[in-house]
């Protein structure tokens, strides 16, 4: 209960004016990682109730961690279990799908470039969920570029959404696509961390080694 707690003082700081976004992504982060373990630990326990509690609180959380338990949970040696499991997962793709949808339409009527790197964040999330194979994440995948090239034709100052169009090249193994954006962006941001190491791991996966010590070298 702590948790839900802090988060309401929070909540309610941030509406008398106050900046805490990134506290709260902070705090919420902290959440998914100290609460997989518990879960996972009763999934492969005995107790029917707590295991479809369980499946209940991973159904709420939209990530890869989340449907890889839920899966593992529709081999449960109790039926009730793998039909909550089954159905949790069912649920989860359709509220992912719904959001696409609603993002979809939001894109096409308002034409931001917020609009379209939420979209392509949507797509992106969709593929490395694992709730679809690798074919169809792949197409997701490349669904969410074209959000993300849009998004970036409308504004460039967008080094998170450069971020996230980089790893869904690398994800797509576009290596050389991908050094070309990372190299055109990183001169806006040198000193962004995140497409720094972004930058080593195209460089990396391209087998640029030389080039690859020198940009480090010289950091």
């Amino acid at each position: 209960g702590l948790y839900e707690q802090y988060e309401t003082y929070l909540f309610r700081n941030e509406q008398n004016g106050e900046n805490i976004a990134e506290m709260m992504s902070a705090l919420r982060r902290i959440r998914s990682e100290i609460g997989f373990e518990p879960l996972a630990d009763i999934l492969i326990g005995s107790d029917i109730r707590m295991k479809q509690k369980a499946i209940k609180k991973l159904s709420q959380r939209t990530s890869r961690e989340s449907v890889e338990l839920l899966r593992q949970a529709t081999q449960d040696p109790s039926p009730d279990v793998r039909l909550v499991a089954a159905s949790a997962l069912l649920q989860m793709e359709h509220r992912i799908n719904d959001k696409i949808r609603q993002a979809l339409e939001h894109a096409g009527q308002e034409g931001s470039a917020a609009s379209y790197a939420e979209l392509g964040d949507l797509y992106r999330m969709y593929a490395e969920t694992g709730l679809v194979d690798e074919t169809l994440a792949k197409y997701y995948l490349s669904l969410g570029l074209s959000a993300y090239e849009k998004s970036l034709d409308l504004d460039t100052q967008q080094p998170r959404v450069v971020a996230d169009y980089v790893r869904s090249l690398v994800r797509l193994e576009h290596y050389g696509r991908a050094r070309k954006v990372i190299d055109r962006f990183i001169s806006l941001w040198p000193m962004d961390q995140e497409l720094v190491s972004l930058k080593g791991e195209v460089y990396f996966n391209l087998k640029l080694y030389r080039e690859l010590e020198e940009f480090f070298g010289g950091a």
